[in-house]
């Protein structure tokens, strides 16, 4: 990487011409947007995670068995293990639909183990030989061949499940017995598993899936729960309560794009049914999961998912890591007001701008209002101005500011020269956010403020437009900030 230093030195912004560059000689691998489920009855099902919809058909598995386990990388999906504990192992491409090939055969042969990788190696552990096993192996997903003795679960289980960072794979829940046990392992090593924590409750059939930092897990027995519990993999520790699923479902199967996870399928617990439905749901955010289409067929037990770009593929990136800002991919709304007549909001709504979705409740402004203007750095946003119908009504001069890595309400920030609303924003670099003009009492105003955005403090005047006026637009680069339209 010494040819890229752009991509170790910069924090969340990278050259154009230098991410080009280490993707076309290797160096950052663009993460993909396909899942691949194997159902209940060994068929293949593709999903794209970057738009909501339904899943479509893929292919069919060779061995024609259930009860498989998930892993993959960037290029390929490996489901092993089996019902009736054979040992076959299959492997697909995936970015080409088509049935699956033979890859080789496990240590032992099980069904419903626990899977995981990272991009160049997937880990299994656990499932039903009838009995329980406690049996950790490995293979090297990109070649074909029969998987390796890793080591040991800290207990013997079956109906757990897993989920990875690039460097470390974690084993969670279980039954036979019951359990609420979260085993870790290192990854590129071998040797038996080493307790984590515990699950809130105990948990089995459950789905679970990762971001590169978060591992969370999703419904599941006993009780047919809507439990969703999240981990920090980089951390030991008890689970945390998270939100819940759409439905309460046992055997559904989860993976993710390292932002969101989806959760597919299952049984679900008010008729017992096997179920079509697709959730999604943050994994930074937490909440109530929403629906994100349906797949082409129900299925109930002894489902799994794999995709391109899941928690242990470092969200896409290979080779020496860029540091990113906790919270970058996030837009906030704030404020505004449900119709002419209607109440003034005081709402921060936040949406992940990389992938589709509704918003979820970030926190509150200090005023409700509408009319405000925003700029930001990659770690703070500021809105400023704005206008309330609270008694008494009146333009503002109030400056809020946010931190995009934590969920939580705005807080004083300052003042600026002038109280006014419909300003220009949204422009500034990482260090100075622009304000420029906007409506004010008794008509429209022509002068530009300047914050510092890193220190809180009042806004200083920068200079004016060439004429007054409100309801327009700002953009900018680092250097130089534009305001266009508007009424004069």
């Amino acid at each position: 990487m010494a040819n890229y230093p752009q991509l170790d030195d910069q924090v969340g912004v990278w050259k154009l011409k230098d991410v080009n560059s280490a993707v076309m000689g290797g160096y950052w691998r663009v993460a993909g947007s396909r899942a691949v489920e194997s159902t209940g009855s060994g068929t293949l099902q593709k999903l794209n995670m970057t738009s909501s919809g339904s899943a479509a058909a893929f292919g069919t598995l060779v061995s024609g068995k259930t009860e498989k386990g998930a892993l993959g990388n960037f290029t390929r999906g490996v489901y092993t293990g089996s019902n009736g504990a054979a040992t076959n192992i299959d492997y697909i491409e995936m970015a080409s639909d088509g049935n699956s090939a033979d890859f080789g055969d496990a240590t032992v042969g099980r069904g419903m183990p626990a899977a995981f990788s990272n991009s160049i190696r997937g880990v299994t552990g656990g499932g039903r030989t009838p009995s329980s096993s406690n049996v950790i192996d490995y293979l090297t997903i990109n070649s074909t061949g029969n998987s390796v003795d890793f080591g040991d679960l800290t207990v013997a289980r079956m109906g757990l499940n897993g989920c990875s960072s690039p460097t470390r794979g974690l084993f969670v829940g279980g039954t036979s017995p019951e359990a609420n046990i979260i085993d870790f392992v290192e990854i590129s090593t071998t040797g038996n598993a080493t307790d984590f924590g515990d699950l809130s409750t105990t948990r089995w059939y459950n789905a679970v899936s990762s971001s590169s930092t978060r591992g969370i897990t999703m419904g599941g027995n006993p009780s047919y729960t809507t439990a969703i519990d999240f981990m920090t993999i980089a951390s030991q520790g008890n689970s945390i309560d998270f939100g819940d699923t759409s439905e309460a479902r046992i055997s559904l199967s989860g993976t993710s794009n390292s932002v969101r996870s989806f959760m597919l399928g299952g049984q679900r617990g008010s008729d017992s049914n096997s179920s079509d439905t697709i959730d999604t749901i943050v994994i930074a955010n937490g909440g109530t999961a929403t629906d994100f289409g349906d797949l082409p067929s129900a299925n109930g037990f002894k489902s799994s998912a794999t995709s391109q770009s899941h928690g242990g593929l470092n969200e896409g990136y290979q080779g020496t890591r860029p540091t990113h800002s906790a919270g970058a991919g996030r837009g906030l709304l704030g404020g505004g007001k449900t119709n002419p007549a209607g109440t003034n909001q005081i709402g921060i709504q936040s949406i992940q701008i990389q992938t589709l979705g509704n918003t979820n409740d970030f926190g509150d402004l200090t005023i409700a209002s509408y009319g405000r203007s925003g700029c930001a750095s990659r770690t703070r946003g500021v809105f400023g101005g704005g206008y309330k119908d609270a008694s008494p009504a009146a333009y503002t001069n109030v400056i809020e500011s946010i931190e995009f890595a934590s969920q939580g309400n705005a807080a004083d920030f300052g003042d600026s020269t002038v109280a006014r609303a419909f300003s220009g924003g949204n422009a500034g670099s990482q260090t100075r956010g622009i304000i420029g003009a906007g409506g004010n009492a008794p008509g429209l105003s022509d002068v530009i403020d300047y914050i510092t955005i890193a220190s809180a403090g009042n806004a200083t005047d920068f200079g004016n437009l060439g004429a007054a006026r409100s309801q327009f637009s700002g953009s900018g680069s680092p250097t130089r900030a534009v305001f266009f339209g508007g009424l004069e």
